[in-house]
C-alpha cells in the first residue's frame, strides 16, 4: 500500500513521499516518475492530481531517470550500468559501463550519461560508445532542450551547454555565497527562456536566463536535488524529508 499524504502552504503544494533516499524525477505525459535508490523502486504519481498511480519495484539501486517514448532509462551507480524499461518495470535492455553513471538524458537515437570520473559520454542503444568528452570534474544531472544538453559541474559550479554533436558551444557561472552565485549545483531544467538550477546549500532553485543572466530564485527548500518544470510549475524533489515542492513558475523571488 502507497502512503500518501498532500498539504497545501502558502508557497505552493509539498507532497509528502514513501520514500527514503529520491535522487531524481522524470516526467512523462501526466506521469511523475521519481526514484529512490535504497527502496529499489518508482514511484510514479498522476501529475494532474499528484496521487499515486503506481509503484515499480527493481533488483538494483536506481540514481537517475529519464522517461520519454514508453521507455523509462535509469542509471545505476553501484553497477556501472543503464536499464532500459517498458512502463510497467520489465527491462528490455542493459547497457555496461566502465564508469558509475549519474544521470541521463536521450538525443534522438543515443543516450547521454554523467559519469563519476567526469566524462559525459554517448552511447546507441547497442551499447557502444559514440561519443565522449572529459571535463575532468565531478559532474552532476543532465536535461536538453531542442538545441542543447545541459550539464551540470557539482564541483566548478558552471552549467555547460553541449550542441548535440557532442560540442561544448557555451558555459557559465560563478563559485560563491552571493546572490547569482552557485555552491554545490545538482539539478537543472530548462523551458523555452530559462535554466533552473537547484543548490541544496543555498536550499534554493537558482533560475538564470539561457545567455547565463541571474533572475532570481525559489527559496526555502530544505535539500533540492532533482527538479523539472513544465508550462506552469516547477517540481523540485527534496531529498531530505522526503518530499516534492511544486512551485508556480511566476512566483520566482528576486
Amino acid at each position: 500500500m502507497l502512503i500518501f499524504l498532500l498539504g497545501l502552504f502558502a508557497l505552493g503544494e509539498t507532497v509528502n513521499l514513501n520514500l527514503k533516499t529520491p535522487s531524481d524525477l522524470s516526467i512523462y505525459k501526466n506521469s511523475i516518475y521519481i526514484v529512490d535508490g535504497l527502496k529499489q523502486e518508482i514511484l510514479v504519481l498522476n501529475k494532474n492530481t499528484l496521487k499515486p498511480k503506481n509503484k515499480i519495484k527493481l533488483k538494483f539501486k536506481p540514481y537517475g531517470i529519464y522517461v520519454e517514448d514508453n521507455k523509462i532509462y535509469l542509471t545505476s551507480p553501484k553497477d556501472k550500468k543503464i536499464y532500459i524499461l517498458n512502463l510497467k518495470g520489465k527491462i528490455e535492455r542493459v547497457i555496461n559501463l566502465k564508469a558509475s553513471p549519474i544521470d541521463l538524458v536521450k538525443v534522438k537515437n543515443l543516450i547521454w550519461t554523467s559519469l563519476k570520473n567526469g566524462y559525459l559520454k554517448a552511447y546507441s542503444l547497442d551499447g557502444k560508445e559514440r561519443k565522449s568528452i572529459n571535463f575532468n570534474s565531478k559532474l552532476g544531472f543532465l536535461t536538453k532542450d531542442n538545441s542543447y544538453i545541459y550539464l551540470v559541474d557539482v564541483n566548478n559550479a558552471k552549467i555547460y551547454l553541449i550542441d548535440f554533436n557532442g560540442k561544448l558551444t557555451y558555459f557559465f557561472g560563478d563559485f560563491g555565497i552571493t546572490k547569482g552565485k552557485l555552491f554545490r549545483p545538482t539539478g537543472i531544467d530548462v523551458d523555452k527562456n530559462y535554466i533552473y538550477v537547484a543548490d541544496p546549500i543555498f536550499k534554493k532553485v537558482v533560475v538564470f536566463t539561457k545567455a547565463g543572466s541571474y533572475v532570481g530564485y525559489f527559496s526555502n527548500i530544505k535539500n533540492p536535488l532533482g527538479l523539472k518544470v513544465d508550462k506552469n510549475n516547477i517540481y523540485v524533489l527534496d531529498s531530505l524529508k522526503p518530499t516534492l515542492v511544486i512551485r508556480k513558475k511566476n512566483e520566482v523571488e528576486r
